[in-house]
C-alpha cells in the first residue's frame, strides 16, 4: 500500500484506522506516527482522521476543528 493509499483509506472511512491496521499489520501507535509524517491526524473534536491543514481556520490559525466540526 502506498502512502497516498494509506492516507486515503484512513481519511475516507469512519473505521479507516482499523482497516489500515488490519491491512498493513502495523500497530496503532506506529500507524499514527506514519500518518503524522503524511500530514494526517485525528480531529480532537470528532476523532475523524483528516489532512492536517483542515485543523486550521480560514485565517490560517490552528483552531483544532476539522472542516465538518467548524460548520456545526
Amino acid at each position: 500500500m502506498t502512502d497516498e493509499e494509506l492516507a486515503d483509506l484512513v481519511t475516507g472511512y469512519a473505521n479507516g484506522l482499523e482497516r489500515a491496521v488490519q491491512e498493513t499489520g502495523m500497530d496503532q501507535e506506529a500507524l499514527e506516527d506514519k500518518l503524522l509524517d503524511l500530514s494526517v491526524e485525528k480531529c480532537p473534536t470528532c476523532d475523524w482522521y483528516v489532512d492536517s491543514h483542515e485543523l486550521f481556520d480560514d485565517e490560517g490559525d490552528l483552531d483544532g476543528h476539522c472542516c465538518n466540526c467548524r460548520e456545526d
